[in-house]
């Protein structure tokens, strides 16, 4: 496939929140059709400022801080150093872009929508309200203000599970508490309240710091499948692919480890179609749904970059070189690029393969994960070597690999209590 046109190629690429395997994958996928990528991290074992796509590692500050010192670094680098292509790597970016849009489009190449549409995708609560208006189910939610009303939610369901309304800057970092009684939801919606958000964005944001309250589906954990692709302005889907999470940890709500391919369902994919029109959402996209009861029902819209993205990638779909294109004004280009019929591809499944190990042995270790368990999945892992793609390992890029075991080991030791909680049995 051809470089051009040369200006895509020729504009640098600045990617931020280097730790997170997406953001490696768009650095490999951008790196390798000729644009010379910048990774800004503060992390020193962060797998992207390893790898060989970064032509140059700067320091910025770290998400922790809050929004405005990374916003403010944004537009000092930018104002300093030329336009680069800017995409958002994680929830975090995402809602940089929209609050500081204004400041950032002047200085960067950006493929993403302004405020509105970004804070629709990010707060669930909005996100559930737009998906319904086109036809999309979503899980029964509640948005309680306050304690008084859990006690009849919890009359209406078996169990629930309390959720941040945005991870964007959530302190804790956790996706959701199951709750499969009144007292244990009272505790959790306390819990959830308490980590709370920085100032900004509960300004930005009202009444954020109230978390939802979602049915627990006992299939969440078994029936998870996401849609990927790409929309260009108009809301049109020129390019998608599907796969499975077949394990994520914590079981009830938690981060995809294995995936598995499958076929992107065609009227999922008009829905999507029709969410991206009506919001006025662009560019890159995962959309993950669960299914139930014969109904797949949307539980999260990813407006960025995302975990599996190298998945899609090794699959043929170049959504970092799409974003390049479009960024750079060459929407035309990237329609004719997603058409392009690609190299047929084998890859089938994907994982984190030192991650998965690593959870494995410390879950039989303490007793969370059986041995029957532990042997299911390394066999999973060496019976399909042709036709699995590594999350960190790549030919000729094997630093990040590195690091990035070196950095959950680290992790794994230093927050021994998170850990615990990721790979612990699921309890009634």
């Amino acid at each position: 496939m051809t470089l051009l046109p040369t200006d895509a190629g020729q504009a640098p690429t600045l990617l931020l929140m280097a730790e997170y395997s997406g953001t490696l994958a768009a650095a490999r996928c951008v790196a390798a059709r000729g644009a010379s990528v910048t990774v800004a991290t503060s992390k020193w074992f962060a797998p992207s400022r390893w790898s060989r796509a970064a032509r140059r590692v700067v320091a910025c500050p770290d998400f922790s801080r809050g929004p405005t010192p990374v916003a403010e670094w944004l537009i000092d680098y930018g104002s300093r150093h030329g336009k680069h292509v800017l995409y958002p790597t994680c929830d975090e970016m995402a809602w940089l872009l929209a609050h500081f849009h204004a400041e950032l489009r002047d200085r960067f190449h950006l493929y993403s929508p302004s405020g509105r549409t970004l804070r629709i995708l990010l707060d669930k609560c909005d996100l559930y309200a737009a998906a319904g208006a086109v036809g999309i189910a979503t899980p029964r939610t509640w948005r309680p203000q306050d304690e008084s009303e859990l006690p009849e939610i919890m009359r209406q369901v078996s169990a629930c599970l309390v959720k941040p309304r945005t991870q964007a800057y959530f302190k804790s970092g956790a996706k959701g508490g199951h709750a499969p009684t009144l007292a244990r939801l009272i505790s959790q919606w306390r819990k959830y309240r308490k980590y709370g958000y920085p100032a900004e964005v509960t300004r930005d944001i009202q009444n954020v710091d109230l978390p939802m309250v979602q049915e627990y589906l006992p299939n969440a954990s078994r029936e998870v499948s996401s849609i990927s692709g790409f929309a260009v302005r108009s809301g049109e889907i020129i390019d998608t692919r599907a796969c499975r999470k077949i394990l994520q940890l914590p079981r009830r709500a938690g981060v995809g480890l294995c995936f598995e391919s499958c076929d992107p369902d065609p009227q999922l994919v008009e829905q999507l179609s029709r969410l991206c029109s009506s919001i006025g959402y662009f560019g890159v996209f995962e959309a993950e749904f669960i299914r139930h009861e014969g109904r797949a029902l949307l539980i999260d819209f990813n407006p960025r970059y995302f975990g599996q993205l190298g998945f899609d990638i090794a699959r043929g779909m170049q959504l970092p070189w799409l974003a390049q294109l479009c960024a750079t004004g060459h929407e035309d280009e990237a329609r004719r690029f997603a058409a392009t019929p690609s190299v047929e591809h084998r890859a089938e499944y994907y994982a984190d393969s030192f991650a998965l190990k690593w959870h494995l042995l410390a879950g039989a270790w303490f007793g969370a994960v059986s041995q029957e368990e532990r042997r299911k999945w390394l066999s999973w892992l060496a019976s399909r070597p042709d036709r699995f793609v590594d999350a960190m390992l790549h030919p000729g890029d094997m630093a990040p690999a590195v690091a990035a075991a070196a950095n959950l080991v680290w992790r794994s030791a230093r927050h021994p209590r998170g850990f615990w909680q990721s790979i612990r049995p699921e309890r009634a």
